[in-house]
């Protein structure tokens, strides 16, 4: 019985392993999250939406786009530790924007994209505005 088990757990993690292509976990860490609220700038109520959202987490907005980002946004980011709360916060308070949320890796592309989550409706990205491997390791550091 314990032979036939450890068969089938064999056979999922095969499948498993199949599944994803090169069959290697991705085990790199996440320092933080970037939270990318978007809005629309020629929208009265949506740019007011995000002007109060933005005064709630006290950051830089962008009223226009800016890198991969094809409409105004603002980007909010926490360490890996705060993720929770953050996710909490936008998830309770976005009202009708989109959020944008990925990992803060050295590789800005698959974290724009594979690694990406949304919160509300998804909107298409111009990932060619992105490093497909950065030297070094993202922080939650203002950009100007």
């Amino acid at each position: 019985m314990k032979a036939l088990l450890c068969a089938k757990i064999f056979i999922l993690i095969s499948f498993a392993f199949g599944a994803f292509g090169s069959g290697k976990w991705d085990l790199d860490t996440i320092h933080g999250f970037h939270f990318h609220s978007y809005f629309f700038q020629r929208n009265e109520n949506s740019t007011r939406t995000a002007l109060l959202l933005k005064q709630e987490v006290e950051k830089l907005i962008r009223e226009v786009p800016r890198g991969p980002h094809p409409i105004g946004s603002f980007m909010t980011c926490c360490n890996a530790t705060s993720a929770k709360k953050s996710l909490d916060f936008f998830m309770k308070n976005r009202r009708s924007l989109s959020v944008l949320i990925h990992p803060l890796t050295r590789y800005e592309v698959l974290d724009h994209s594979e690694r990406a989550a949304w919160i509300g409706q998804s909107l298409p990205l111009d990932l060619t505005a992105l490093s497909e491997h950065l030297e070094h390791e993202p922080t939650c550091e203002l950009d100007s």
